[in-house]
């Protein structure tokens, strides 16, 4: 196994957060002048890169891919103005329960979106808040302005609302 080459390996079907990953780490020259081989988790490889976050608990929003995760307990995620072009999915991944987790926008931030999916209110320039109620629900945002998050799709039933 020493002297098999990462190519020659089989295939994983699935990653799991400890799955073990090989990393040179250039700062150590130990091994080599062009760095040391050590190993990483695939948790903290996706930490390190900020794509996905998981919230078990309120806090502030700093993944591409955020996570909601609490069974009992309501999750109070706030999500800060955007930078145009910015992309977001937020799921509700609760294994079960009917926790309402929400995501809130700063002052002066709105949802957006189409109105033959939300109505007119979609354009009240007040919804701030999302609710996300049930395992699986999930919102998948765009930002169009610093002041707007475009609501892409909007998969099972996220209310929006004004808080």
């Amino acid at each position: 196994m020493a002297d098999s080459k990462i190519s020659a390996l089989t295939a994983l079907a699935g990653i799991a957060d400890g799955d073990l990953l090989p990393i040179v780490d250039v700062s150590d020259t130990t091994q080599a002048s062009t760095g040391t081989t050590k190993k990483a988790t695939f948790a903290e490889l996706m930490a390190r890169t900020g794509i996905v976050q998981e919230l078990t608990a309120s806090g502030a929003i700093t993944g591409t891919v955020v996570l909601l995760n609490h069974i009992s307990d309501a999750i109070a995620a706030t999500l800060a103005a955007p930078v145009g072009g910015e992309r977001l999915l937020i799921i509700d991944t609760s294994a079960s329960g009917s926790a309402a987790h929400t995501v809130t926008l700063p002052a002066g931030v709105t949802f957006c979106g189409d109105p033959d999916m939300y109505g007119d209110a979609i354009f009240s320039g007040t919804l701030n808040t999302a609710t996300f109620d049930s395992p699986g629900e999930a919102l998948e945002i765009v930002a169009i302005s610093a002041t707007q998050w475009f609501v892409v799709r909007n998969m099972g039933a996220v209310e929006l609302s004004t808080v």
